[in-house]
């Protein structure tokens, strides 16, 4: 009887000790990587510009198929709509739920609020972005 419960409790620390190892191993991220802040910076960077600007900022961090789909114009209301809503911005952080798009949380000299931002994380570019 004294050896099997010697066992038992034996096996509940070895379960434990792996239990905690494997949790110890899942990676927290603190800060987003080095590409995607750079990425945020020049979000706010064009949206705190003007048109050309959010433009530049377009042409540089959309996939190409975001590109295709939306007109110049199109992206010049977006960045009207951005500016009128918040003012000048600055981030005032990111999360994300599941396998949802970016939430990037907004504080702006109007306003507060989020944009959505769905990225394609192999190649760090924009493939939808939104007002929420």
């Amino acid at each position: 009887m004294k050896k099997s419960l010697k066992l038992f409790v034996m096996l509940i620390v070895v379960f434990v000790s792996m239990t905690a190892a494997a949790s110890a191993q899942e990676v927290i991220r603190k800060e987003a990587p080095p590409e995607i802040r750079a990425l945020f910076q020049a979000m706010v960077a064009g949206a705190n510009g003007d048109a050309a600007a959010w433009e530049s900022f377009a042409q540089a961090h959309y996939t190409a198929e975001l590109l295709k789909k939306e007109t110049p114009a199109q992206r010049a209301e977006l960045h009207k709509k951005i500016a009128d809503k918040f003012g000048t911005i600055a981030i005032n952080g990111v999360r994300r739920e599941m396998e949802g798009p970016l939430q990037v949380m907004v504080k702006g000299s109007k306003t507060e609020g989020t944009i959505s931002v769905d990225l394609d994380f192999g190649s760090s570019k924009i493939f939808a972005i939104g007002l929420e």
